[in-house]
């Protein structure tokens, strides 16, 4: 079975139905991840489909596309090798090294099931880059984020408000956030070294992928696009905080450091950045970002 790129996930669901195929990949798969890096140094000097010969023998079948899959998203399980599985870290959500690792395994798998092209959506922006996956490591994230705007109330019941100083993210890290439930945390940007203290009082963010094509009314072929949980992206925040700390002139994604506060300490905070924030030129900063007619990047 060849697998080509357009139905590269549909193939690889549909070994997991065959008792006759999906053995040898299972096979293939482990013995590439069990060591990337020296079947990364093969595949870059003589290429994949002689990597796929090679795991095939050790496969005891043909395993075409097998080197491409197991190697472009090794090594990016967490970036927590050093913790304990069933240790909980040290998140408001009390999540353990094992439990964040099935999550980020989840969002990446519903990727890969519902991309209408694998290939291409794994590389688009560098989005799913393993090398840009969210890493975890006791009480800190490194993520990207972008800001977002919302027409409906947050998760925790609060209104949403585009100059406030708050995030989204989701239940494997912040826990539930209903009946008025919030977590803090000081985000830095990395690039610039700028910080802010956020409520995170809301879920998310989702990024929209494309997961196939259909004609508009015109009869020309448009991007049908699903909004997916990210492996890349654990942080939402809202256009103020955003704006507290980009170093970019519009939209656009950021990278930063996430370190979670405790509910007293992160309040005093937040309350502190606020008494001490001017208020009217971050107004006018939040305005030149996301105009009113303007709902989300």
């Amino acid at each position: 079975m060849r697998l080509t790129a357009g139905s590269y996930p549909e193939a690889l669901y549909e070994l997991t139905k065959d008792s006759r195929s999906s053995g040898r990949y299972a096979k293939a798969i482990d013995l590439l991840d069990r060591d990337a890096s020296y079947w990364n140094g093969i595949r870059s000097k003589t290429g994949s489909d002689e990597v796929d010969t090679l795991i095939g023998s050790y496969a005891g079948a043909p395993v075409p596309g097998a080197a491409d899959f197991a190697l472009n998203l090794a090594g990016g399980k967490s970036g927590m090798q050093n913790v304990s599985d069933e240790k909980p870290l040290d998140l408001p959500s009390g999540a353990t090294k094992k439990q964040v690792e099935n999550e980020l395994k989840e969002r990446l798998d519903n990727i890969k099931k519902k991309a209408y092209d694998f290939n291409k959506t794994n590389t688009k922006e560098g989005r799913f880059d393993k090398d840009k996956f969210t890493k975890y490591s006791g009480n800190t994230m490194e993520t990207n984020a972008t800001y977002y705007n919302l027409d409906s109330p947050t998760s925790s019941g609060e209104k949403y408000d585009k100059y406030a100083i708050t995030g989204a993210m989701q239940p494997i890290d912040v826990g539930d956030l209903r009946g008025g439930k919030c977590e803090y945390a000081k985000v830095t940007n990395t690039v610039n070294g700028k910080s802010v203290i956020i409520k995170i009082n809301d879920r998310g963010p989702k990024t929209p992928i494309v997961i196939g094509k259909k004609p508009d009314i015109n009869g020309k072929l448009e991007d049908v696009k699903q909004k997916m949980l990210d492996p890349t992206k654990a942080l939402d925040l809202s256009v103020a905080a955003y704006a507290a700390i980009t170093h970019k002139d519009g939209a656009g994604k950021l990278h930063v450091k996430i370190e979670f506060l405790s509910k007293s300490a992160g309040e005093t905070q937040y309350n502190t950045q606020r008494r001490n924030t001017d208020q009217s030129a971050l107004k006018k900063h939040v305005d030149e970002i996301a105009p009113s007619n303007k709902k989300k990047i």
